[in-house]
């Protein structure tokens, strides 16, 4: 998502106290992003804060991280949101960590207050609380190149770490890993279409982007499960494409299995 687009969606959002759902349970919840460029990607294990005011003072509540998708929340329903001192009803801070290095962009108040009562039942969800931040110095950030694959089976067990991912026909998304155990992004997997086309979404995050070499991503698909030799990604030959950025979307036949290779650019701060 652009950052223009996000933002006006958030501003929205906001002015309604997030978005309303119909559930009993309270519940406040919303995501963290980087802004890279003109673009937004979701920063995961960033540490959301909670406090409630408790006779005219905010105190500290909870605490969670951010998953892979930069989401967070504190809901009754899996108990990480608790009655204190004795409802959950009531007027809440949410705040995120503060990290050397990063600017906070969004919100500009540096936190969300926010309401939860009982009537009308909507006004027990507010969702859509997001925290945009920057790198500073983004131009000076140390960077180290990695090989990354889709996660799924190893072609061979011993040595070299590549992987292949099994597609049953059924969308769904994939961690992909650089350095084998690094985790950068994810691979979304579409359902066939009319035509027998597969799309799939990378989306790389925590300031992975593709790495500046040509043809840094390359599919190969397989209508078997390929044979236990180390995979050649040069000669791939169902796509080969050259990215900038940490996401794209690529449309190409549908197969039973697919080896996904990527060179991307990972913060040293992760390696």
């Amino acid at each position: 998502m652009t950052y223009s687009k996000l933002m006006k969606a958030m501003l929205l959002t906001v002015a309604v106290l997030g978005l309303i759902s119909v559930a009993n349970a309270c519940e406040i919840s919303g995501y963290k992003y980087e802004k890279v460029g003109d673009e937004t990607q979701p920063v995961e294990g960033w540490t959301i804060y909670l406090y409630k005011l408790v006779n005219g003072k905010f105190v500290y509540l909870t605490e969670t991280t951010t998953d892979a998708n930069g989401y967070y929340h504190f809901s009754e329903a899996d108990k990480t949101l608790t009655p204190f001192p004795k409802s959950t009803y009531g007027t809440y801070r949410v705040y995120e960590e503060a990290r050397t290095g990063w600017t906070q962009l969004y919100p500009t108040t540096g936190f969300y207050e926010v309401q939860l009562i009982r009537y009308p039942r909507e006004a027990r969800i507010v969702s859509g609380l997001n925290f945009i931040n920057q790198r500073d110095n983004i131009d000076n950030i140390c960077y180290t190149e990695e090989t990354a694959w889709v996660a799924g089976s190893r072609y061979v067990e011993k040595g070299n770490w590549a992987t292949y991912t099994p597609y049953d026909g059924a969308a769904k998304t994939v961690d992909i890993y650089a350095g084998q155990n690094i985790k950068v992004g994810t691979a979304t997997f579409s359902a066939p279409d009319t035509n027998g086309n597969v799309t799939i979404t990378i989306d790389l995050n925590n300031g992975a982007a593709f790495a500046d070499v040509e043809e840094n991503l390359k599919i190969q698909g397989y209508t078997d499960v390929p044979a236990e030799n180390n995979p050649s990604p040069g000669k791939f030959t169902t796509y080969k494409g050259t990215f900038s950025g940490s996401s794209t979307t690529v449309t190409i036949l549908q197969y039973a299995y697919y080896g996904i290779h990527l060179d991307v650019k990972v913060p040293c701060e992760l390696t």
